[in-house]
């Protein structure tokens, strides 16, 4: 057992000295190879941030100059046809006109309109609020002067679904494209006004002179055209002849065209690009869009607005573009994270938003990892695999050593076990020149000068025997007048003891104070060092013995005297003094540290209220200190008159508060 003992204690050592340095070498390279597995993912996904970052800026910046460019050629376009119109209006009278004047029909609702061919001479319209005056009627004629121009505009702006101008009296010549309904089959399908009133309408109000007293070209919001082309935008320009606005100049563009033409573009796989302007509304969106945006079957674009529901994820997204400058926002769209870039439109309050998945930017990355990762498994299990190689050659190499190391020590506990029983009779045998083979060595002398020595113990032990029961009777005698002096002691400090303390509150009574103050206190403290001297009185005492009793009375000193005992310093001393007096003298301090102690106590009694039968006695207390410099000749029961001195000018200068004696500091 004792040999099976040794040598796997032997064996489990040299085995540990070879197993924890090879795992953790192990686990250190694992750790590594993991760590830079880690470390290489992240700096892949920061670059692919910022690659995907810098593709939607790129896409961002080139869809908003492109729709700045249409804006600014269309905002461009209305201001040409508005000069066209202001021409016509200063040209001399009378005039000849150049096309031939375009029939007017007043049919059975008192509707008046042009009967022309629309997908060639343009449209015509003049609501029935108006009167067909001769001279009215020339005016009307003199418009078909502005067709060239309006042909000319859609023409060469395939997005444009109507060019026209429109008076003060709601007469309209435009010239519709992409085949369009027209003013004809408008009115005959119900669908526009016949007695419309267009200053009503934002194309027109947008840019009067109330609305815009600068006279600027402007874009509308997305409104539902009149004329039967569904939700459009338009840019309007207003026409103003001697100071006095007659009209606008106008080009629209729906929102059909707003998408198939600018936003049908796919950002990434599955992104996509939507138009929005600072308000949140939403003005145009490609289909895959509608999930995102919370769009419902029938909803009218002007009901989409993303400012509306704080809940949203695009709410806090819009509510950032009052910034005129370009920003990147991730957030969770539909529980899926995705990255957002919006860009605002120069000039306008439209906003070009981009979005796309963050799997889809991180999808690289995923890849990645995966390779990494079957990297790391590999270099792991070599690692694993070497370390238990190692670990099977120190098995082999721990059985070997323990088996050549073992044996002497085996001996030696042997010989050990024998000489704890008493056997002096056998020597070890020294077969090697290491360590174990001079403990053997040493154990032999040892041996020997036990046998050496056993005699002599034996000798000894008789007469030590006889000694001790000498020794014992001696001690008897000794414990029996021992016990008697204690409980002499025992009785005479009890008693001592009892003479010096106050019964009620457990601290020294005014006796103490009287014998002990000029001998014990003085010989104790350290002449060179400052003492100060503490007296507390209780205010309005009397009070609360009248009102509560004496024996609330006794429960308030009690809670006073503990509070002075946990606030004050360790080997400060407190003694009460009087009925309701208590002094604490403090050793070795200075008079600011003293009045420090002193606040702190008459804090703590001021807010802590005595409970007593369920009452809450809250109390204050007047404190006067007297402060003794070091080496100062001055008797210890005039420092004491002076901190009652203090503790009278306390009391008489409304109590609750801190005196200290000037008599010695007058700066205090």
């Amino acid at each position: 057992m004792q040999i099976n003992s040794i040598r796997t204690k032997l064996t489990v050592i040299i085995l540990l000295a070879c197993f924890i340095p090879a795992t953790a070498i192990t686990l250190i390279f694992a750790n590594r190879i993991d760590y830079i597995r880690h470390s290489f993912i992240s700096a892949s996904s920061q670059a692919l941030v910022v690659r995907a970052k810098m593709m939607m800026g790129r896409l961002s910046n080139q869809q908003a100059d492109y729709v700045e460019l249409k804006m600014d050629a269309l905002a461009s376009e209305t201001q040409l046809l508005r000069q066209s119109v202001e021409s016509l209006y200063l040209r001399p009278r009378p005039w000849k006109p150049t096309y031939p004047v375009g029939k007017i029909i007043h049919d059975k609702s008192g509707v008046y309109y042009g009967d022309s061919n629309a997908d060639t001479e343009g449209d015509l319209y003049v609501s029935g609020r108006n009167k067909l005056t001769p001279g009215f009627k020339r005016e009307v004629d003199s418009l078909n002067e502005l067709l060239p121009t309006l042909k000319q505009i859609s023409k060469q702006h395939s997005e444009v679904v109507y060019s026209y101008y429109v008076t003060r009296d709601s007469v309209v010549r435009g010239f519709m494209s992409n085949h369009g309904p027209s003013i004809v089959e408008a009115v005959e399908a119900g669908v526009l006004d016949p007695f419309g009133n267009w200053p009503e309408y934002p194309f027109y109000y947008v840019v009067d002179s109330k609305h815009d007293p600068e006279r600027l070209t402007k874009w509308t919001d997305v409104y539902f055209d009149p004329g039967g082309n569904g939700w459009m935008f338009s840019v309007c320009s207003p026409v103003y002849v001697h100071n006095k606005m007659m009209g606008v100049a106008a080009l629209d563009i729906t929102t059909k065209q707003i998408v198939d033409g600018i936003l049908n573009l796919k950002v990434g796989k599955f992104g996509y690009a939507f138009l929005a302007n600072t308000s949140g509304d939403v003005l145009g969106f490609p289909e895959r869009a509608a999930k995102d945006l919370g769009w419902r079957k029938g909803m009218k674009p002007d009901g989409l607005n993303l400012l509306k529901d704080k809940n949203s994820a695009f709410y806090q997204v819009m509510a950032k573009t009052k910034s005129q400058k370009p920003f990147l926002v991730r957030t969770t769209i539909n529980h899926e994270p995705k990255f957002v870039y919006l860009h605002r439109i120069a000039n306008t309050s439209f906003i070009i938003c981009l979005v796309v998945s963050e799997q889809e930017i991180l999808a690289d990355i995923k890849q990645t990892n995966e390779q990494m990762m079957a990297v790391a498994n590999t270099l792991i299990r070599e690692v694993i695999a070497l370390a238990l190689l190692i670990l099977f050659g120190s098995v082999l190499l721990a059985l070997y050593y323990s088996r050549r190391t073992g044996k002497p020590l085996v001996e030696l506990s042997k010989g050990a076990k024998r000489v704890a029983h008493g056997d002096y009779n056998q020597l070890l045998e020294v077969g090697s020149r290491d360590e174990i083979g001079d403990l053997s060595a040493s154990f032999n002398k040892m041996i020997l000068a036990l046998r050496d020595r056993e005699e002599e113990q034996v000798a000894l032990t008789e007469e030590l025997i006889s000694q001790n029961k000498q020794l014992d009777a001696k001690n008897y005698e000794l414990n029996l007048l021992l016990e008697q002096l204690s409980q002499s002691e025992e009785v005479k400090s009890h008693f001592e003891t009892l003479s010096y303390t106050d019964m009620l509150t457990g601290v020294y009574n005014r006796r103490y104070l009287d014998e002990h103050f000029e001998g014990e206190f003085a010989n104790r403290r350290d002449p060179k060092v400052a003492y100060a001297c503490m007296i507390l009185d209780i205010d309005n005492f009397k009070g609360i013995n009248d009102t509560y009793g004496h024996l609330a009375g006794d429960a308030v000193l009690q809670h006073v005297v503990r509070i002075i005992i946990q606030d004050k310093r360790l080997h400060d001393v407190v003694v009460r003094f009087a009925g309701d007096e208590f002094i604490v003298l403090l050793e070795q301090i200075e008079l600011h540290d003293a009045v420090v102690v002193a606040e702190r106590i008459r804090t703590s009694i001021e807010q802590q209220p005595c409970v007593y039968e369920g009452n809450e006695i809250y109390n204050s207390v007047s404190i006067g200190i007297a402060f003794a410099d070091a080496g100062e000749e001055r008797s210890g029961q005039q420092v004491i008159k002076e901190a009652d001195m203090a503790l009278y000018r306390a009391k008489k200068t409304g109590r609750n508060k801190i005196i200290v004696s000037s008599s010695q500091h007058p700066a205090a």
